[in-house]
């Protein structure tokens, strides 16, 4: 559950609301045996960090295994890798809810689909395949993320530890994700 996520209990995150409400009233939301209210929806979705279409809809993704990019051999603590697909998720709902606001529906067409990747040299085909699908020509790209992101890839920022440089994986099979 998100808020325990955020690890606030059900009052802490009732004292953080900027309207009433109380501890029983939220595990009612929790529980959908009661809907809040818009002012309280907004209170809650602001103190969560999550669109409203994410409190109601209940966003949850199906994640495709993670690609790690490791600075070492070291392993990852699973809790981290739990805790962070928890926050991407979130992440991602308000992504796409914000974009449906906008009248920007997301958008990923993947011009590398028939390829196999298994060798530097298939890696650096699919690079020139690439940079002609998206018309980038073949200098120095001078934003890869901004890129990226307007060709449908949906990148995030956050603390990572040490060892792990960055990482990606897919959200129901459709929504590519970096994060760094």
């Amino acid at each position: 559950m998100l808020r325990e996520w955020k690890h606030l209990s059900l009052s802490q995150l009732a004292s953080r609301l900027d309207t009433h409400v109380s501890r029983q009233s939220i595990a009612k939301y929790e529980t959908d045996y009661m809907r809040p209210r818009p002012s309280t929806l907004k209170s809650i979705c602001k103190v969560l960090n999550v669109s409203p279409e994410y409190i109601l809809r209940g966003y949850d993704f199906k994640w495709s295994p993670p690609t790690l990019r490791k600075a070492d051999k070291s392993k990852i603590a699973p809790e981290f890798m739990e805790e962070l697909l928890t926050n991407v998720n979130s992440w991602l709902a308000s992504y796409l809810y914000t974009e449906e606001q906008v009248g920007t529906p997301h958008k990923f067409a993947n011009p590398l689909t028939e390829l196999t990747i298994s060798t530097k040299n298939d890696a650096e085909q699919a690079a020139l395949a690439l940079r002609k699908a998206w018309d980038i020509g073949i200098g120095a790209i001078p934003n890869l993320c901004r890129l990226a992101e307007r060709k449908g890839v949906c990148v995030f920022n956050t603390p990572l530890p040490k060892n792990l440089l960055g990482l990606n994986l897919w959200a129901d099979d459709k929504y590519p994700v970096i994060i760094l």
